[in-house]
């Protein structure tokens, strides 16, 4: 799972995931940006690997798209290979 999948550093990290060979779920705060990402990463990952999209349009900071993320997984859960936390940050963003 990776939020903020749709730019930077996120995107970069789901692809080089999906050319590892890793089921992938990538995650954003905005609509636009992950459609925009997703063809590139669709493209990395190879039959048999699974890409799972979610976008949470409420979440205002990365605390809350943090918490929303991992709701869908413990509905589904998995082995956990890496966990990367970044700060808890309490402003809005963008």
């Amino acid at each position: 799972m990776v939020t903020g999948a749709s730019a930077g550093i996120g995107r970069a990290v789901v692809g080089e995931f999906a050319r590892c060979g890793y089921d992938v779920e990538v995650l954003a705060r905005g609509e636009d940006g992950l459609r925009a990402a997703l063809p590139e990463v669709r493209g990395l990952v190879g039959p048999g690997w699974r890409l799972q999209e979610h976008q949470w349009m409420t979440a205002v900071t990365y605390s809350e798209t943090a918490r929303s993320a991992w709701r869908p997984s413990a509905r589904n859960p998995r082995s956990v290979r890496l966990a990367v936390a970044g700060p808890d940050e309490k402003e809005k963003t963008p």
